[in-house]
């Protein structure tokens, strides 16, 4: 039984084939974490994974032993090293392990990888394990993308498709290139300008928390508040800088300026 003491809470364990009174696999862990092996698995190195393949194909069990316990970090970490020291690594021919480094929390690196199976061998693993991950995605999110293209091939916009099954634009975006939906030039077109719109729309919110808020009196008494000053000043054929300094001698001399009969009063910071 395992402890639950915090300074000796480690345990090394080892992955056995059925029956087998030989590991071939060390490793070092706290918690359940042992338990989470299973030979559907696919989170962890080329060699383990090769090996979880070829028992499920033979139809062979997985087992799990600990085989010391209540240790602390260090103590986990120098019993893992020995263990693996002792029964070998296939990957270097010393030994019966499919594991790939000497243990003691020693990641392994890109460069032990390419140094071992080669630069060519490398992408491949790579390329390999790129596809398991985007053909294990596609199953799991199998009814979502199956309803994406659905509302695609009724004309439903990327951002309507998103409102309607809960998800973000970014993600149906990277569905339909992943995954090659069917989304014409047409509507490829119209995705670069719901992408323009959406970031417009975004710094508009953005502007609106943070511009600042201007009450203006005009020539005719009217106080009128405005967000947009520049924007004001053009549909009344005003400058900027005249209209600002209006505020700026106001604040600074106490009296009342105008500018061709538009005059600053307030000015709102929601900054501050």
């Amino acid at each position: 039984m395992l402890n639950n003491g915090m300074d000796d809470k480690y345990y090394v364990y080892g992955l056995y084939e059925e029956g087998s009174e030989l590991p071939f696999y060390i490793g070092k862990c706290s918690g359940r974490r042992v338990k989470k092996y299973n030979l559907d698995d696919t989170r962890h190195g080329y060699m383990l994974l090769c090996k979880f393949k070829n028992l499920k194909n033979k139809h062979i069990k997985l087992e799990r032993k600990i085989l010391h316990d209540g240790l602390s970090e260090s103590e986990s970490l120098k019993i893992e090293m020995d263990l693996i020291k002792h029964y070998g690594k296939r990957c270097d021919n010393t030994g019966i392990l499919f594991n790939f480094t000497d243990g003691g929390n020693q990641p392994p690196s890109v460069e032990l990888v390419r140094k071992l199976y080669g630069e060519e061998k490398y992408i491949q693993m790579q390329m390999r394990r790129k596809k398991t991950f985007y053909e294990n995605h596609f199953v799991k999110n199998f009814e979502n993308i199956a309803k994406v293209q659905e509302l695609l091939n009724e004309n439903f916009l990327i951002k309507e498709v998103a409102d309607i099954l809960g998800f973000d634009r970014n993600t149906i975006s990277r569905w339909i290139k992943l995954y090659d939906l069917n989304y014409d030039n047409t509507k490829k077109k119209i995705l670069e300008i719901e992408r323009l719109f959406y970031f417009r729309e975004s710094n508009s919110r953005k502007v609106q928390k943070t511009a600042k808020k201007y009450l203006v009196l005009c020539p005719n008494g009217d106080e009128v508040w405005v967000s947009k000053l520049v924007n004001f000043c053009k549909d009344n054929q005003l400058d900027y800088r005249g209209l600002r300094n209006t505020f700026n001698k106001r604040k600074k001399n106490g009296s009342r300026y105008t500018y061709k009969g538009h005059s600053i009063i307030t000015v709102v910071d929601p900054s501050v």
